[in-house]
């Protein structure tokens, strides 16, 4: 069964091998394999580990990964889709098609400068820069740009200038030189690919490569698996430590309030015992103010009934006083009607034994 099964995948590739390699398409082949019928196929590096090869259905979570490096696998010419069903032609010469193309080209006459002026431009150039050491890659750059500027250069000269016709024709010339170099290097190709095709040096080679892309298919989904697994576990790492920070600044929080509250009900308790001190002290001030303004007035009070009491015994002295004074002065004026009314009532001597009378009286 597996051998039928190779044998059908090799008859497949030939054919897509085949359909590539034909004239008629314009694409471009890989590049060429350098690997003659007769030469014994490299061998596969078994080193590597052990891998069972079994399909476990798995679900790989979508992730960011690297696009595909191109290789120079032989399978990269059977990796499109099958466009034309699985139809099997005979393979055609390519360069047969070609002939007429390569001899109207040699019979185009050749616009371009001699190479021997750039090769000794580039020899000047060379001994100018003998310090530095150029790669060949690096000379035939160089030696590409001097073609260039001297293309340009004779193409602007007043002595060489041409119509505009004919330079469309020397850029026409040009390209179709450069699609026919191409298409002579894709022949070359097709022809040994084509030679290749039915050797067993090529069919070993194919099972090789598709074994090997088994393997790496099989250890890109190990990898993938164990890169899942890995992410998954960094993944529970990254929370759980996410958590625990969390908690940290939850506890260190909570610690901090709570001792915020403690400072502030203490706060709000020396200021609490302040006030209650300021108050018992303005209690305190104000009573001592009370008393002693007590004192004060009780003592005012006194004076004022000591002033009041001395002022009423003055004012009962001089009242006596005034009294006795009153008296005497009354009594010095009826003294005096007496008199006057004795003198002109009575005589004289009548008068005098009165006087006497009277004086003896108010003796008594």
């Amino acid at each position: 069964m597996d051998a039928a099964l190779e044998q059908s995948r090799l008859k497949y590739l030939s054919c897509k091998l085949a359909e590539m390699f034909l004239p008629e398409t314009a694409e471009t082949p890989p590049p060429p394999i350098g690997l003659e019928p007769g030469t014994p196929p490299k061998t596969s590096n078994t080193s590597g580990p052990r891998v069972k090869f079994v399909d476990v259905p798995h679900v790989i979570t979508p992730y960011s990964a690297d696009p595909p490096q191109s290789s120079g696998s032989i399978l990269r010419v059977v990796e499109r889709p099958l466009r034309q069903g699985l139809r099997c032609r005979h393979p055609q010469t390519l360069y047969a098609n070609m002939k007429p193309y390569l001899r109207w080209w040699h019979s185009m006459p050749s616009c371009k400068v001699p190479s021997q002026d750039v090769s000794a431009l580039l020899q000047e150039l060379l001994k100018k820069l003998d310090q530095l050491e150029l790669s060949r890659e690096t000379q035939n750059y160089i030696k590409l740009k001097l073609q260039s500027i001297v293309d340009t250069t004779r193409a602007v000269a007043p002595s060489h200038r041409r119509a505009q016709g004919e330079r469309r024709l020397e850029e026409v010339a040009n390209r179709q030189r450069r699609r026919i170099e191409l298409m002579e290097h894709q022949a070359v190709d097709a022809e040994r690919m084509l030679s290749l095709r039915d050797s067993q040096a090529f069919q070993r080679l194919l099972l090789n490569e598709l074994r090997q892309r088994r393997r790496q298919e099989v250890l890109d989904r190990h990898f993938c698996l164990r890169h899942d697994e890995r992410l998954h576990a960094l993944a529970a790492a990254r929370k759980a430590q996410e958590e625990q920070i969390i908690k940290g600044t939850f506890d260190a929080a909570l610690e901090k309030a709570r001792q915020n509250r403690i400072e502030r009900d203490n706060l709000r308790r020396e200021v609490r015992q302040k006030e209650i001190e300021l108050q018992n002290l303005l209690i305190s001030n104000l009573e001592n103010r009370q008393e002693e303004r007590i004192l004060f007035l009780q003592d005012e009070q006194n004076k004022r009934q000591a002033e009041m009491d001395l002022q009423a015994k003055s004012n009962k002295v001089d009242n006596l006083r005034e009294k006795i004074e009153l008296r005497q002065q009354l009594t010095r004026q009826i003294k005096d009607l007496e008199e006057a009314l004795l003198n002109q009532l009575e005589p004289r001597d009548l008068r005098e034994c009165n006087e006497i009378r009277g004086n003896y009286n108010w003796s008594n």
